[in-house]
């Protein structure tokens, strides 16, 4: 958790959070277009729209209208999206993170080899693609509409988890524990 608040009125157009620092960014606050958040540091965003880039050990928190764009996750990154917060479009780098909780979406996600895609209780993907080693989870209440799963691409489908129209290609993996039968009419699995 991080210990200090960046003062806003200190700030430029960009900052860089480093180990310890906080930053709560809100419509109130001074004109800024970018964030860069490194290890240890943390952005809260809400009600307002920048380019963020986080590294590893970086904690990035959107909610209530905020939204990253774009952004891009680094490994060991963490991204939260929830509450009507959004993030478009999403870079996801190995070892990166990125959780779609309640209200929360992301669009036109691209996920790298070890990337993590999260969506669940509520937290809505769209267009993502998922390179080989990629990683899209689907958890109970999370939805992922219009992905694009490329050969070694993963993805995993928990009970309660949303598909629609979700291009398989051959050589990706998709796990389910539930019955799909019912949605195949939703998922198309098109040939190398």
């Amino acid at each position: 958790m991080a210990s200090s608040i960046t003062p806003l009125a200190s700030i430029s157009s960009s900052v860089i959070l480093n180990s310890g620092e906080q930053l709560i960014v809100s419509p109130d606050s001074p004109k800024l277009t970018e964030v860069i958040v490194s290890s240890g540091g943390e952005l809260i965003l809400r009600d307002y729209s920048m380019k963020t880039t986080v590294f590893s050990g970086g904690n990035v928190i959107v909610s209530s209208g905020g939204w990253l764009t774009p952004t891009t996750i680094y490994s060991g990154g963490n991204v939260t999206v929830s509450s009507a917060g959004a993030a478009y479009p999403v870079t996801i780098s190995s070892g990166g993170n990125l959780t779609l909780l309640s209200g929360g979406y992301a669009n036109q996600t691209t996920i790298y080899s070890g990337g993590n895609l999260t969506a669940s209780s509520g937290g809505s993907s769209y267009h993502a693609a998922i390179s080989s080693s990629g990683n899209l989870t689907i958890l109970s209440g999370g939805s992922a509409q219009y992905a694009i799963v490329s050969s070694g691409g993963n993805v995993v489908v928990s009970s309660g988890g949303v598909t629609n129209q979700m291009s398989i290609m051959s050589g990706a993996m998709l796990v389910s524990n539930q019955d799909l039968s019912s949605n195949l009419h939703k998922l198309c699995r098109v040939p190398a």
